[in-house]
This record gives structure tokens, C-alpha cells and sequence, in this order.
């Protein structure tokens, strides 16, 4: 049977953007398919114009038994009756949090919001978050505060787990940890829901930006090697059945921008997405491929893909000096495609 293609743009738009002041922030809708209550994502997005890499690895659901927010936060609280969104992101350098209202007043949306942080997200997450800014776009109201950075952003995301986080959970969850060993990562959590109820879909997820060796010909991006494991499989709560087939909502996702072309990869190229391997997505302006479990739960142990094309260093050593500062320019985002048959 010709596989069905089934794709879904997900939630977790983890942007960075570090230019004196640091901001990280959750954002596009956390939609699920309608089979599934829990889908993991890593997605990988490689520059080859600049020579930048970013990493994300992610998990998002509606099933609050498997993610959710720290217990002691009241997410039903009516202050959060009209907002939309709730992201809140910590590393070792800052930490932020914002509130997105829709249809409220700028007062009313930074006294909610102020409530909330006072009475839950500072005692909570034990940290101090100050109000930065208000901005209005359409019917919306963001009210974003920043905070003080944690100190052992690994310790803490494990703390984090153990309160978001199904203690069986699994899967992509489990590359959570080794990712906060790297430079500039930023542990991430979120929440979406429309305003005027509390039907929440709640994310969690780490990222960290990174780099290519440059230069041209072949290159290789090791899946593995960039999520810091030595293997990787799916998490039992990823399962699904349709009547379409049962498949695995665990997907890696590899965008790399430039003028390249594909060469190798493990496991191997499959012809139809939903397949377990690598499929090629034709027809789009970048080299994309996704990895796919397909229907078996059997961890991979090699994870690459090659390509061919010339990837170009972004930095002069003087803007090396001022990258060292931390003034260095990181856009990521999340989006996934969930392929079964």
C-alpha cells in the first residue's frame, strides 16, 4: 500500500537571538495529530552560508501525565483565562518568561501576568524575573520578564524533568540532559491553549547553537554526535494506530540551506515517507530529509547524513573577539512532519 503522508507543523518555535540582551522564546501553535497525544522532535537546521548549526530535540503533548508544568503552578488559575501561550526558558547565562494574552488590555494583561509570576513562576522555578516590555501585535498582548540565569543549567534541567516530565517517559527525553553540557544551550518549557479555556498542550525541549567545519566538498552531520548519545529510539508513549497503519510520532528533521546535494546516509534512504530510514524530500529549496522509525521501537546506533556542497565561514577573527563577548545571532525553529502510512 502507497504510504500516506500525514504532516504536521508543531510547536515549539525555539528562537534565540543573543545581541547584548538574550532572548529565547517558545512560539507557533503546538498542534497534535488527532491520533496522537504525545509526539517527540529533533530537528536540525544547518546554515551552509554561515557555517552555523542549531539543535533542538523536543517533546510536546496534550496528555498532562506526560508533560505538563511544575504541580505547583495553577495553570487553570483565572488570571490565565484569556492568555494563549506561556513559555519560559533558562540557561546559564539568563532566563526569561512571557505571557501572551488575547483580547485584553494592556493593563489587564501585565496584572495578570504580574499576579501569576509573583504568586507561582518565581517560587516555583526559585528565581527572581523582572518585567522587560509589553508589545501589541493585532488582538494579542506579550508580556515578557527576564530573570536571573541558573547556575548548573544540567542540574536544574534535571530538576525540571523530574517535574514536567513522565519519570518513564523516554524517547527523545532522554538527550534532554547530555545537550546541557554544550555552550549556550537553553532549557525550554511551554504551554499553548486558545483563550477562554484551559485545554493546555504543554512542550518541553533543550537547544543549543553550534557549528560546521567549512570548507568544500563532502561534509557529515552526525545526529548522534550533535544530541550527545550514543543511540536513539522512541518513546512508548509515541505509538500510534490509525487506520491507516501504526507508526512511531518520533522524527528527526534536517534542513540544510545552500547549494548542495545529497550523498550518503544511515540508516539507509528509503523511497516513501513513514518508512523506517531516511526519506529525501523532494521539491523544496534546501536539502531536507527526515528520519523515521516507522513502526518498530528498535534504537538506531548511526545516525548521519552526507552531503556535498561548500559551506562558507560567517566569522573574520576580529567578529570571533566580539562572538566571544556574547554578541552572536542564533534563529531557530521547530516545525515537524509526522509521516505514517
Amino acid at each position: 500500500m502507497k504510504p500516506h503522508l500525514t504532516i504536521l507543523i508543531v510547536g515549539l518555535l525555539l528562537a534565540a537571538t543573543a545581541i547584548a540582551n538574550s532572548k529565547i522564546g517558545l512560539a507557533e501553535d503546538l498542534q497534535l495529530p488527532k491520533e496522537a497525544e504525545f509526539i517527540e522532535i529533533v530537528d536540525i537546521y544547518v546554515n551552509c552560508t554561515t557555517a552555523n548549526v542549531s539543535v533542538i530535540s523536543g517533546v510536546v503533548s496534550n496528555n498532562t501525565k506526560l508533560v505538563h508544568f511544575p504541580a505547583d503552578i495553577y495553570m487553570n488559575a483565572t488570571e490565565l483565562n484569556n492568555a494563549t501561550e506561556v513559555r519560559v526558558g533558562f540557561s546559564t547565562e539568563d532566563s526569561f518568561l512571557w505571557i501572551i494574552f488575547n483580547n485584553t488590555e494592556v493593563g489587564g494583561a501585565e496584572k495578570y501576568a504580574n499576579a501569576m509570576v509573583e504568586t507561582y513562576f518565581e517560587p516555583v522555578f526559585r528565581r527572581f524575573f523582572k518585567h522587560n516590555s509589553t508589545s501589541v501585535e493585532d488582538t494579542y498582548v506579550n508580556v515578557t520578564f527576564t530573570g536571573i540565569a541558573v547556575a548548573n543549567l544540567t542540574e536544574y534541567t534535571e530538576w525540571l524533568m523530574t517535574e514536567c516530565l513522565a519519570s518513564d517517559l523516554g524517547g527523545f527525553s532522554l538527550t534532554f540532559i547530555p545537550m546541557t553540557y554544550e555552550i549556550d544551550a537553553y532549557t525550554l518549557i511551554g504551554a499553548q491553549k486558545e483563550s477562554g479555556g484551559f485545554n493546555w498542550t504543554y512542550a518541553m525541549g533543550v537547544i543549543y547553537p553550534t557549528t560546521i567545519p567549512t570548507g568544500a566538498g563532502s561534509h557529515t552531520i552526525d545526529v548522534l554526535g550533535l544530541l550527545d548519545v550514543e543511540s536513539l529510539a522512541p518513546s512508548p508513549y509515541a505509538f500510534v494506530q490509525t487506520g491507516m497503519g501504526a507508526f512511531y510520532a518520533s522524527i528527526v528533521d534536517l534542513r540544510i540551506y545552500g547549494t548542495v546535494s545529497f550523498l550518503d546516509c544511515k540508516p539507509e534512504r528509503v523511497p516513501y515517507p513513514g518508512m523506517r530510514g531516511w526519506y529525501i524530500i523532494p521539491e523544496t529549496d534546501m536539502l531536507e530529509a527526515t528520519f523515521s522509525f516507522g513502526g518498530s521501537s528498535n534504537p538506531v546506533y548511526g545516525l548521519w547524513l552526507s552531503f556535498s556542497g561548500e559551506v562558507i565561514p560567517e566569522f573574520t577573527a576580529p567578529a570571533l573577539v566580539v562572538l566571544t563577548l556574547g554578541t552572536c545571532v542564533v534563529v531557530v525553529a521547530v516545525r515537524k512532519r509526522f509521516i505514517h502510512q
